[in-house]
């Protein structure tokens, strides 16, 4: 496993979503355009109700993830556009 692997991969498991973010927002500015990182940071702004930048955060992950992968990406901007109350754009993820 690479060193970004371990840092962006590292367990965020029982972290607020607050602490989770502050260290996402960490290893993206160590390695930058990771996608789990960008996925991972969604969910916690997601979390915290920032949806706007929860779905950006998922838009730029399914640029990012190659073939199928992309599909975790979908399908959390997806749960987070319903959450903001666009439930067509949701379905088109």
């Amino acid at each position: 496993m690479t060193r970004r692997a371990e840092i962006v991969g590292a367990g965020f498991a029982g972290l607020t979503a607050a602490c989770a973010l502050a260290q996402l927002d960490r290893a993206l500015a160590l390695a930058p355009g990771h996608a789990d990182a960008l996925n991972n940071r969604g969910n916690s702004r997601a979390a915290k109700g920032d949806l706007q930048s929860a779905i950006a955060d998922f838009s730029e992950a399914v640029d990012l993830y190659p073939g199928a992968l992309k599909a975790k990406a979908y399908n959390n901007r997806a749960r987070a556009l319903a959450q903001k109350g666009e439930p067509d754009r949701a379905l088109a993820d």
